[in-house]
């Protein structure tokens, strides 16, 4: 999955959220966790050098880095 894919991957999620909540308070209370989750996938981003590999722009890892590996397998996506 791209960086941007999994951008999307969370907009998606706050959507469908906000869609199959029961009241306003349930898409509330669940928006300060995917912007949290937002925030980490924003800061762990591949920056491209003139190496055949990209790196994260946070940890310095290869990327996808550990990080974002994490987050994409809790998706069910890694």
């Amino acid at each position: 999955m791209t960086h941007d894919e999994l951008l999307e991957e969370i907009t998606a999620y706050e959507r469908r959220t906000c869609n199959s909540a029961r009241d306003d308070s349930t898409c509330i209370s669940l928006h300060p966790l995917a912007r949290s989750l937002r925030a980490v996938v924003e800061l762990h981003y591949p920056i491209i050098h003139a190496l055949p590999d990209e790196t994260c722009r946070a940890c310095q890892d290869l990327y996808p880095c550990p990080t974002i590996q994490a987050i994409e397998k809790e998706l069910g996506n890694g």
